[in-house]
């Protein structure tokens, strides 16, 4: 870490900086004169009375105009200080001086001792003022988030979470390029001549690690040369104007000497050589017509001739870094070459330029004015920066990655489990730029502690929005093709529910038309993601589209239904923010059962907006697997009381949220006796807006025997409730688009014929299109939300000679017409900007 200079380290600087001693002196020599020639003996008591008046309205004018109140709270020395230094030091002097000539105790003396006094606590506010902002900064350095990579590399970290790397040239070599680092320095060290310059160009690709190698080798010749001094580097594309560009260098060359920079002899044959270099309109000369001709005139001569005679008498030999060559502009190249062959070629100076030798081409090839060659003549060596093994680079990277989880307090076994996502992630890096902002974008979120993912999965699902976000996004709209358990009920359209060979060939389908044809380079990754993936790249005919397994339930994978969402979810600071939340209160409720922290789970999931509500269930699954029997329970019956502010995701192709609540019950339940499930359960047999709930337990508890039966039981009772009494499904109470469905599953046989007479006996003009939507089939592409009636359920419609009234709004509208085109096997109809709103119907 940077060492931060003292208060005084920095008043030393600023007055090395500025005129301040030099103007203070000549004050008080005015002073003294004024003392002397005693102007105030000849004026009147009014006078001075109005002149003090006048003086201090003056006095206060300024104040206000410079805002030089302002200027006590900057934490940085500032004109303030400099104005009080100045004050200081001349009432001092004038002081002494009154001394002297014996006038301690005049007038003088009393306003000098108040001035005096007034400059002191002014001085000693601002020193005690800027403490504290040193205090201040030293202790965000302490706190500080970023770290350099050979830091990391060496497992020589002390940053708080979460951390970052620093985008930004090392100090280390960590890539095994010591042959060019060794020849770059001798190179150096061997060149210097008395009589010309020497230029050695270094050059390699955009974050092949240029500005690493001669940081290294500027380290190298800071230690074991002490008559080789560096000038501070000049980037020619921050630079600016030629103008700025002449006089950085000859500012950096004149510090580096020790000359001072604003002596008048220099400033004056530099202002001439600036004249006759660059264009200024008096002078009349263009600088294209004066880099193309002879400029050894006699004022650049005088200027070379000192400042030869300057270098040569130091004694010492000078190196100037010119990074990022090939990011100017080609008229600062031009001008930049053919300086260094003319007024910077100059004895005992070695220029290194680094840059990308193909882009430099290029640039110099659009310039007509100056001929590429000109580049090989001006640069006397020129060094690659050699490619590095890929085993090494690899290596780097992985050792890397596990030093930044173990900073996270990721497990040596979870490390171990890694290893393969590392290797995948890390393969297709560009250089370690690249690497650096995937650490920066990525693992902050992979390793996090509050996270209970899957963190293969998520390392991997991460490095693929990092790198492809098409390829993200088009996983992200399409689940149904990349789950594989607990799909939901209805995140497909029924038909291909009902008829598993559509699934398949709509999925392998996919696969060959997107994933093969135009990710085919990702699909290593995709096949450790996906199962469907993997399945399909050993042939259509080993896709298995019911999986039981629950492996990727237990594991928290991305392929499986409860989780899916959560991966896409996780770069939102609401997301973050309130898994940490929910993660404390779990943690709390793990260690010991407390009704308090039940309620503030509760609050914390519950009291939301639907869409947050839907978020908070996601994180919450996570750690239903985390609680004993008694938690479990109290958190089972939390839940199915607070069921109806869980919202009904009404897009087909989205996992149901109340089915994930479902499922997070089931794992709540898993190790509660039987006896106690049962008498949970049964709380809830009339709440008949709950079918769908008993209808995802049932189908989510199928390996809990005792749960799974239980649930059964419950939701089939209240399906034969449901059909006898009837009640009805589509009024307020009750209303969601599915609940017909999970009716239609509990009916053991004749299903059609028995919801045909359903629906036919609770239809009412006013719930009939909440009927004819809810046996819609949905999806969504790019083309537009598609609609149609499958044959089956158009069939069930027509059973019931039900019919629509006319429409009286857009979404009655689409019913409308979609039903008068007749059944329909594909979504020919599709509306690009129209949705059905349920709440319309």
């Amino acid at each position: 870490m940077k060492k931060e200079k003292s208060i005084f380290s920095e008043l030393a600087t600023e007055l090395q900086q500025t005129n301040i001693i030099y103007i203070s002196l000549i004050s008080i020599f005015l002073l003294i004169i004024v003392d002397y020639l005693n102007p105030t003996g000849r004026v009147t008591t009014e006078l001075w009375f109005s002149a003090l008046i006048i003086g201090i309205l003056i006095l206060f004018w300024f104040v206000i105009n410079n805002k030089i109140l302002a200027l006590f709270k900057i934490n940085s020395i500032n004109a303030l200080d400099d104005i009080n230094i100045y004050i200081f030091i001349s009432v001092i002097g004038y002081s002494i001086y009154l001394s002297t000539t014996k006038q301690n105790h005049s007038w003088k003396s009393v306003v000098v001792i108040l001035i005096i006094f007034l400059s002191l606590s002014i001085g000693i506010y601002r020193i005690i003022y800027l403490q504290r902002a040193i205090s201040k900064r030293l202790k965000k350095d302490e706190e500080c988030h970023l770290v350099d990579l050979s830091n990391l590399y060496k497992n020589n970290v002390t940053a708080s979470f979460p951390i970052f790397i620093k985008d930004r040239a090392v100090i280390d070599d960590l890539l095994g390029r010591e042959s060019v680092i060794s020849f770059l320095y001798k190179s150096i060290c061997q060149n210097f001549s008395t009589q010309d310059s020497f230029v050695i160009g270094l050059s390699g690709p955009w974050g092949s690690g240029k500005t690493t190698i001669t940081n290294i080798v500027r380290k190298k010749l800071e230690e074991q040369n002490s008559d080789i001094k560096i000038i501070d580097e000049l980037n020619p594309w921050i630079s600016g104007s030629e103008v700025v560009l002449l006089n950085s260098f000859y500012d950096a060359l004149l510090n580096a000497l020790g000359i001072n920079y604003s002596s008048r002899k220099i400033r004056r044959q530099l202002k001439e050589v600036s004249r006759y270099v660059i264009e200024i309109p008096t002078i009349g000369k263009s600088l294209n017509k004066v880099i193309e001709s002879d400029i050894n005139q006699e004022n650049i001569e005088k200027l070379q001739t000192n400042l030869k005679k300057l270098i040569l008498n130091s004694n010492e030999k000078y190196v100037l870094f010119i990074d990022d060559l090939d990011r100017a502009t080609s008229t600062q190249i031009r001008f930049l070459l053919k300086m260094l062959g003319s007024l910077f070629n100059l004895p005992n100076v070695i220029f290194v330029l680094l840059y990308d030798r193909n882009r430099l081409e290029k640039i110099l090839q659009d310039d007509s004015k100056l001929n590429t060659s000109f580049a090989e003549k001006i640069i006397n060596q020129e060094l690659q920066v050699p490619k590095v093994s890929e085993t090494s680079v690899q290596n780097v990277y992985r050792k890397c990655l596990v030093n930044l989880a173990k900073l996270y307090n990721v497990s040596d076994k979870e490390i171990n489990n890694l290893n393969s996502a590392f290797q995948l992630s890390t393969k297709n890096m560009d250089n370690p730029r690249e690497f650096i902002r995937f650490l920066n974008s990525i693992c902050y979120i992979a390793f996090s502690p509050d996270i209970n993912l899957n963190r293969n999965d998520l390392l991997l699902i991460e490095y693929i929005a990092f790198k492809q976000p098409d390829l993200f996004q088009l996983i992200k709209n399409n689940p149904n093709l990349f789950v594989s358990e607990n799909k939901g009920n209805f995140q497909m359209n029924l038909s291909e529910i009902w008829d598993q060979e559509k699934l398949i060939n709509k999925i392998y389908g996919f696969y060959s038309q997107n994933l093969k044809a135009h990710y085919s380079q990702w699909l290593p990754i995709l096949e450790v993601l996906f199962p469907y993936v993997k399945q399909c790249e050993m042939g259509k005919k080993q896709l298995q589209i019911n999986n039981n397994s629950n492996e990727g339930k237990m594991n928290n994978r991305i392929y499986d239904g409860n989780y899916f969402d959560l991966y896409f979810s996780l770069s939102e600071d609401y997301v973050l923010g309130k898994n940490k939340k929910i993660k404390d209160i779990v943690d709390k409720l793990k260690e010991k059962f407390n009704e308090e922290q039940i309620e503030d789970l509760k609050k914390e999931i519950f009291e939301e907006s639907k869409v947050n509500i839907s978020e908070n269930i996601r994180l919450f699954s996570m750690y239903a697997n985390e609680f004993n029997s008694k938690t479990g329970l109290v958190l089972s019956k939390v839940i199915l009381d607070n069921m109806e502010k869980v919202p009904y995701d009404g897009k087909a192709f989205i996992f149901s949220v109340r089915r994930i609540a479902a499922s997070i019950c089931v794992s709540l339940l898993r190790k509660v006796p039987e006896e106690k499930v049962s008498e949970l359960l049964k709380k809830y047999n009339n709440k008949y807006e709950l079918i769908d709930v008993f209808d995802d337990l049932c189908i989510s508890s199928g390996e809990f025997e005792k749960i799974h039966e239980i649930s059964s039981s419950i939701w089939k009772r209240m399906c034969i409730d449901i059909i006898k009494a009837p009640i009805n499904l589509f009024s307020d109470r009750y209303y969601q688009p599915t609940l017909i469905w999970n009716l239609y599953n509990g009916i053991e046989e004749n299903k059609k014929e028995i919801i045909s007479e359903y629906l036919k006996s609770i239809a009412t003009k006013n719930n009939v299109y909440r009927i004819f939507y809810s046996l819609m089939s949905i999806s969504e592409s790019n083309e537009g939300i598609g609609y149609t009636f499958m044959q089956e359920n158009y069939e069930i419609l027509e059973a019931a000679q039900l019919s629509l009234s006319i429409p009286i709004n857009i979404s009655q509208k689409v019913i409308y017409n979609i039903y008068s085109k007749g059944p329909n096997e594909d979504f020919n109809y599709k509306y690009k900007d129209t949705e059905i709103n349920i709440g319309q119907l």
